[in-house]
Parts: structure tokens; C-alpha cells; sequence
């Protein structure tokens, strides 16, 4: 931490004051020893400016203060200080950003990357990867900590040559299980997560576990359908994968630090 930065952020005009009335409060300290240096750059100049508007005062505000809880009981050895192509849009983004399921995503990273123990975790494109995120789809990311896949079925009509049409692709258990807003899109979220890197559709393997397809005929088979002779409607199977990338993005942003 260069001295000289951490006194200009803190001092009555600085960056620190205007967010924080008391800088005596837990935490803040280690808010200006790990953002010290970002808060000094000539390329955060955006964020006083924001800060002339009282509702992106208040939203950073907000967002500040939860980040503030997050490093409260780190000590100042264990404060890393943030690299700019982290810190940098990540602060940008609290000063309008709203949402708490998105929200949540940049203060985690953020305080993750706070951390000597934790900061190689902040890959600086998980910021672009939240940028793309619906809060439905923050909310599945959630849901999905832990898990190294979840399964699917494609549902079909099958011929007795061998051939087959689609009724419906990519059938989850995920809206039993994660309260959406919009549970009609989950086939969207779900393209969308494969697109940025984070869930890879695969019909080459399974779960072997046949219960979970099982159940997922029982709930979500298409009603309704009519069949010729010598068709049968029935199911593939598969799973969505989450990868390396994926799982490294679910540690760093969608759990608080040390949780």
C-alpha cells in the first residue's frame, strides 16, 4: 500500500469520506488499504462524479457497505490490494447497479479479491461474465455451488425406423429448486451460461443415478401428444457439465468471502 494514495482517499475530500461517514467503523480500514491504490487512479475519476447524484450515492453507498462486512474481520496482513482490471470496472458497476443478485456477484469478487488467501481467484473476465448475467441466472449460478453437473433430457417421439423428433430440449429439475422470475426462459439462462464458458451441454454421457431421469419424465413430460403407429414417446438423456472455468467463476462470485 503506497502511503501517500491510502491518505489522499481518506482525507476530507477523498473517495473514502464521501462513501463512509465514520472511518473509524470496522472495516474501513481494510476498505482503503485494499482499494487504496484503485481509488487513486486517474481512471476512477467517473466515480466522484457519480457521487454528485444522490441516487448513485446511495446505491454505492449500499454496495460499499456490504463489501465493507465482508472484510470487517480480516486483519491488515491479510489485505491484498486490488489489481485495477478488477477493482476498476468493478467499482464503476456499484455505482448503478441495483439488482441484489447481481450486486452480490461484484462485491463477492471484489472481496475476494481483498484477499492474499483469496485473490487469485478474481480472473479480471469473471467482470464481463456478470456483466452478461440476468438475476435469474445469478440465482442459478447459486444454486449450482458445489455441483459438478446437472442433468437434462431431451424429450421425443420416436419411429420405429430409429428416428426421432424433438419435442422439448434441455428439461431440468433447476426450477423445482431455484425460485425465477421468469421460469419460461430457463432455456435461454441455460444457452446463455453455456455461451460465456460456465455449463457444457453433453448428450455423450449421463448421470448414473436413473432415478433423476425418471423423475424428471414424471414432472416435466410433454402432455397432450398425439402418436402414429409404432411411435412411442420417450426421452435421451444427458447432463450440463460445469466447467473448470465455471466452477472457479461460482467460488469467486457467488459466495461471500470466507463462507
Amino acid at each position: 500500500m503506497i502511503p501517500e494514495v491510502l491518505s489522499a482517499v481518506s482525507s476530507e475530500k477523498g473517495l473514502l469520506t464521501q462513501i463512509y461517514t465514520d472511518l473509524a467503523k470496522p472495516g474501513v480500514s481494510q476498505v482503503g488499504s485494499a482499494l487504496g491504490s484503485v481509488l487513486g487512479l486517474g481512471n476512477t475519476l467517473l466515480i466522484p462524479i457519480t457521487l454528485l447524484n444522490e441516487k448513485g450515492r446511495c446505491v454505492l453507498q449500499k454496495n460499499m457497505e456490504s463489501y465493507k462486512e465482508q472484510l470487517k474481520n480480516e486483519t491488515q496482513d491479510t489485505i491484498a490490494e486490488v489489481p485495477p482490471e478488477v477493482g476498476v470496472p468493478i467499482l464503476e458497476k456499484l455505482t448503478y447497479v441495483t439488482n441484489d443478485e447481481i450486486s452480490d456477484l461484484y462485491v463477492n469478487l471484489l472481496a475476494k479479491a481483498s484477499t492474499h488467501k483469496n485473490n487469485d481467484l478474481a480472473h479480471p473476465a469473471f467482470t464481463k461474465v456478470i456483466d452478461s448475467l440476468s438475476p435469474d441466472e445469478a440465482k442459478i449460478l447459486k444454486a449450482l455451488y458445489g455441483k459438478n453437473s446437472v442433468p437434462f433430457v431431451d424429450f421425443i417421439v420416436s419411429n420405429q425406423d430409429g428416428t426421432y423428433r424433438t419435442l422439448s430440449m434441455s428439461v431440468t429439475s433447476i426450477p423445482s429448486f431455484v425460485e425465477l422470475q421468469s421460469a419460461g426462459n430457463i432455456r435461454a439462462y441455460l444457452s446463455n451460461l453455456e455461451s460465456l464458458g460456465i455449463l457444457n451441454a453433453r448428450r455423450d454421457i449421463w448421470s448414473t443415478d436413473d432415478s433423476v431421469y425418471e423423475q424428471l419424465d414424471a414432472s416435466y413430460r410433454p402432455s397432450g401428444v398425439t402418436l402414429s403407429s409404432g411411435q412411442k414417446q420417450n426421452y435421451n438423456k444427458g447432463v450440463f457439465e460445469v466447467t473448470d472455468f465455471g466452477k472457479l467463476f461460482i467460488i469467486a462470485c457467488c459466495r461471500k468471502l470466507n463462507a
